[in-house]
């Protein structure tokens, strides 16, 4: 129990001579041949530690009274940030704490200058810190237009950042805004490192997000050259049109026709009525595929759509052209490992259970009016490329 808490003397054991009222008392302890001192400030108990010598409790006990009968009086007061017990214990010469004076923090001016004096080669190479100083000049503009250079660090905040980004935004192009935030994010880190700033202060700094362009819809091969023949096109806004090609239902057959019974008939065929991608195809083993169930199916995977870099499943239904063709490469190669293997010999067998990887311009054909692939299937498989 702490010796300043409040609670009713017992004494057992102990002897306290009587006293004048308000003064401290003496107690012994027998046992020990120990003595303590006890007074009384405002109701509560207070108790000393315990001293081996009785003189030593005479002398204390005479200190302490004096310092008693002075807070009766009026003539000391206990200082602020000082306990009662130890003031009367040391005779009243415990003076109150100095004030804390708190740490003035520097201003965000004051930081970027601590920045570019750490940034300078060779901590960063000369056309990178060239580069920084060009992006905080821009910054430092801003401050003095708002008058925020005086302000800490800490206290600038979201909507601060985002009036820069406006402001910003009306002059220069979006990535090269997002630039300039890359290396005050760098500044803030540096900052938060050296606990200046808070660590949550990197959050109020937001990059734009970068525009999606519109995909271009599915054409045939004439839609596409008609097009470029009526308007004035790049030679790179030439090819993303025509990346976005889909084989007519002639084009598909002439070209099977063409492939022939060679290996790569069979992956042409699954691009065909699939819709997949060459990544898919070369990844598909025979358990993948269901074909003597009554909904024939093929699963493939892709860590294209996955945020955790997992392989992420889809089953697509075979069509009935596409299931005769599987069925036959079944009986060729047995139906066990990867359907397409590196080594394969003239009849078809697999000589080595790895995945077949595609060699040379090789792409997927894609075509929405294939029987088992939907629209949206068909349209988000196109930019795999």
């Amino acid at each position: 129990m702490d010796e300043n808490e409040t609670r009713p003397e017992t004494n057992r054991g102990r002897s306290e001579p009587k006293g004048t009222r308000g003064e401290a008392h003496l107690l012994k302890d027998p046992r020990w041949h120990t003595w303590r001192l006890r007074f009384h400030v405002k109701g509560k108990v207070y108790r000393s530690g315990t001293l081996r010598h009785e003189h030593q409790a005479r002398q204390l006990i005479t200190v302490v009274n004096g310092v008693l009968l002075q807070l009766r009086m009026g003539l000391v007061t206990v200082p602020d940030g000082v306990g009662v017990k130890e003031f009367v214990l040391s005779g009243g010469k415990i003076q109150a704490p100095p004030p804390v004076q708190q740490q003035a923090r520097p201003s965000i001016t004051e930081l970027l200058d601590r920045y570019q004096e750490y940034a300078k080669p060779p901590t960063k190479q000369a056309s990178t810190y060239a580069t920084e100083l060009h992006h905080l000049e821009h910054f430092r503009r801003f401050l003095a237009a708002q008058k925020l250079g005086k302000k800490a660090a800490a206290e600038i905040t979201f909507e601060n950042f985002e009036d820069y980004k406006r402001l910003r935004a009306k002059k220069v192009a979006l990535v090269t805004v997002n630039k300039e935030l890359v290396t005050l994010r760098s500044a803030f880190t540096f900052w938060a490192t050296g606990g200046l700033v808070p660590k949550d202060s990197l959050d109020r700094i937001k990059r734009f997000k970068k525009a999606k362009k519109p995909l271009q819809p599915f054409m045939t091969g004439t839609v596409i050259e008609e097009k470029i023949a009526r308007g004035a096109y790049s030679e790179k806004e030439k090819v993303a049109l025509r990346r976005s090609r889909i084989l007519t239902e002639t084009e598909l057959a002439e070209l099977i026709s063409l492939v022939g019974p060679s290996t790569c008939a069979v992956p042409v065929a699954i691009a065909r009525h699939t819709g997949a991608r060459r990544g898919e195809i070369a990844r598909v083993t025979w358990a993948d595929i269901d074909l003597d169930g009554p909904n024939p199916t093929m699963r493939f995977k892709s860590k294209k759509q996955s945020q955790t870099t997992q392989d992420v499943p889809r089953d697509v239904q075979i069509a009935p052209p596409l299931l005769s063709i599987l069925k036959q490469h079944r009986d060729l190669t047995g139906g066990k490992g990867y359907l397409f293997g590196l080594n394969t010999d003239v009849s078809g067998a697999l000589t080595r259970a790895t995945p077949w990887r595609p060699h040379g311009p090789w792409r997927p054909w894609r075509t929405p009016a294939a029987e088992s692939v939907p629209a949206c299937e068909a349209r988000r498989t196109r930019r795999s490329g």
